[in-house]
């Protein structure tokens, strides 16, 4: 997991102390009546950031609730993203003729094919495509 501490810390008064919890679960399946003893962390860090993600969005008019989704990519991205996330959204040629495409059509032909992309919506983050926007899927990502 990455969590960002910059709002928190931020936001702290004087003197406050920052806490982190850990929640631990079991396998369930492991065999009834054994038991399990102790835990361990292994690599644990805090550490400055090191790096800016990179979000490439492909969309089309077409598709249906292309705006819907666009909004809850925006959301996800307001609300999760800070500084951390440089993201360009880019319109396909496909499945459908795209407005925002005709005005600029070799940057997203470029990128969807250097991608493989054949289906829209996708998003692609640090080079690693998803086939669909999930937010739950893109908040993982990050």
């Amino acid at each position: 997991a990455r969590i960002a501490l910059d709002r928190a810390i931020a936001n702290l008064p004087a003197n406050a102390l920052i806490r982190f919890r850990f929640a631990f679960g079991s396998n369930a399946d492991n065999p009834p009546g054994s038991k399990y003893q102790g835990v361990t962390f292994d690599n644990f860090e805090l550490r400055n950031r090191n790096r800016t993600a990179l979000l490439e969005y492909f969309t089309n008019q077409g598709i249906a609730n292309a705006a819907a989704k666009s909004t809850a990519l925006a959301q996800a991205m307001s609300t999760n993203s800070g500084d951390e996330i440089v993201s360009i959204h880019y319109h396909t040629s496909f499945p459908t003729v795209d407005e925002f495409n005709n005005e600029n059509s070799k940057d997203p032909s470029g990128r969807a094919l250097h991608y493989g992309l054949r289906n829209v919506p996708a998003t692609v983050v640090n080079g690693r495509v998803k086939d669909s926007l999930s937010v739950t899927q893109l908040k993982d990502s990050l």
